[in-house]
């Protein structure tokens, strides 16, 4: 990629598994003098963004104050919880949950290799809450 990096524009990456794609992205955007851009992440961040941004109008709510459950923590909710926290969501009220349960800082069984996941349970969760997606999702309503 780096070295035919200088005939594009920018380069799309495509169906990398988590967690390589956040190492690969990161490194190649360091290396690249073009833009680089992993849709499975940016892409559909950006989509559920505005879809949120589009819900939060209709409910007449700010996203400071949105209460939010992420099913899953591969690369595009990864990419999605950042987003959401950089566009003013608070991060105490995101809940995530994975295969094993909700994302919280007693979960001693994340690997370590998958920094992104481990730094999402320090600062997601604010009620430190444990358990399963249905528990991750009661009393979530708007």
């Amino acid at each position: 990629m780096k070295i035919i990096a200088p005939v594009f524009g920018g380069i799309n990456l495509e169906d990398i598994e988590s967690p390589k794609c956040f190492y690969i992205l990161e490194r190649l955007r360091a290396e690249s003098p073009i833009p680089v851009w992993h849709d499975d992440q940016q892409g559909t961040a950006a989509v559920t963004l505005a879809g949120l941004v589009n819900a939060l109008k209709i409910v007449g709510k700010k996203i400071e104050e949105a209460k939010i459950t992420m099913v899953g923590i591969g690369a595009a909710n990864v990419c999605i919880v950042r987003m959401l926290i950089k566009a003013g969501a608070d991060p105490k009220k995101i809940i995530v949950v994975d295969s094993k349960g909700i994302l919280n800082r007693r979960r001693d069984d994340i690997k370590p290799n998958y920094k992104e996941k481990l730094e999402l349970a320090q600062i997601t969760n604010g009620e430190n809450r444990d358990g399963d997606t249905a528990a991750a999702l009661k009393d979530r309503m708007f």
